[in-house]
């Protein structure tokens, strides 16, 4: 039996296990269990009845205090389960969450009517590279979308899947969620885009939340470059933190809000900081102290921060440090 720490991995709706077979070869630091819920893969359950029932499957099928990434819908899943049982995961890696503005997706109301639910559940089956461009900027092999469609073949849980996810469904109760999660997003994804990070940290209001925008990445990395993304998970490198102040700025800038230069730093000797005095020499700074989780729902900051308003360039470090 392995001594490495256990990850599992899950990835969305129409998924199986054979979607992460690009990837387990490159993984050193864990022992990697790809999962397949109820409805899914070679699962043989029948599909669950509600989103409380999929979390406590999710539950009942891993180990407490294991590593989890998920992806999709199913990283919806993994918050859920986390509000049933906080601390059931020692580490959530959620890419491309889904679950924000469910009211204004047109996707969701695409496969409202079953009809058309279930066209696509064909196509995706039989005819996968029709959704090429969707599943990746990068052109696959062919065995990569037979691979795809395979496991939609196989998913009994896609249709009825989008009846269970619905916006009176899908967020109650995770502001209480208050474990560590990491939302991770590409800059290529076509199906779900980093501008939901600020919903999502409003979602998360007591979690220990980072969140990461990686360059390159569409919405299945672990098939475009597999390697990368074992290297990059195994790293521990995560993004930066929601709940502060320097988070807000961040998430607003993402969300398309005039905000001014700003720059984040967890050390006072970060080579970044001199670039950043030098790109704007003339400019009057304000440098502020903050906490991990000074932004968090519950928490006060009051006489906890320092500000200074009004340093030149050269007193910057210096009250950084």
């Amino acid at each position: 039996m392995s001594d490495l720490p256990l990850l599992y991995l899950l990835a969305g709706n129409g998924s199986s296990a054979e979607w992460w077979d690009d990837a387990l070869p490159h993984f050193q630091r864990y022992q990697v269990v790809p999962l397949e819920l109820p409805g899914f893969g070679s699962n043989p359950q029948p599909p669950c009845e509600d989103i409380a029932a999929y979390a406590d499957a999710l539950l009942a099928a891993t180990v407490r205090g294991s590593a989890i990434v998920a992806v999709g819908v199913n990283a919806l899943l993994v918050m859920h389960a986390l509000q049933r049982q906080p601390g059931h995961f020692c580490r959530s890696v959620l890419l491309a969450p889904v679950g924000a503005f469910l009211w204004q997706r047109r996707l969701p109301a695409l496969m409202s009517p079953l009809p058309i639910r279930k066209t696509i559940h064909w196509l995706l089956a039989n005819k996968p590279t029709l959704f090429a461009h969707k599943f990746s900027r990068q052109a696959w092999p062919a065995a990569h979308y037979q691979r795809m469609g395979e496991g939609y073949a196989r998913c009994r849980a896609f249709v009825p899947y989008w009846d269970l996810l619905r916006a009176d469904t899908a967020l109650p109760l995770l502001e209480w969620v208050q474990d560590p999660i990491e939302l991770v997003w590409g800059d290529q994804d076509k199906v779900l885009g980093i501008e939901q990070a600020a919903a999502w940290s409003a979602i998360l209001a007591r979690a220990d939340l980072t969140i990461s925008l990686k360059p390159g990445w569409g919405h299945y990395p672990w098939i475009d470059s597999p390697a990368e993304f074992a290297q990059w998970l195994e790293s521990g490198e995560r993004g930066f933190v929601a709940h502060t102040k320097g988070g807000r700025l961040r998430l607003a800038t993402i969300a398309g809000q005039p905000v001014p230069d700003a720059l984040s730093l967890v050390q006072g000797a970060d080579s970044t900081l001199s670039a950043f005095l030098a790109s704007q020499p003339e400019a009057i700074w304000a440098v502020r102290s903050s906490s991990f989780g000074e932004d968090q729902a519950d928490a006060a900051n009051a006489g906890l921060s320092t500000t200074f308003l009004r340093e030149p360039s050269h007193n910057v470090p210096a009250r950084v440090a």
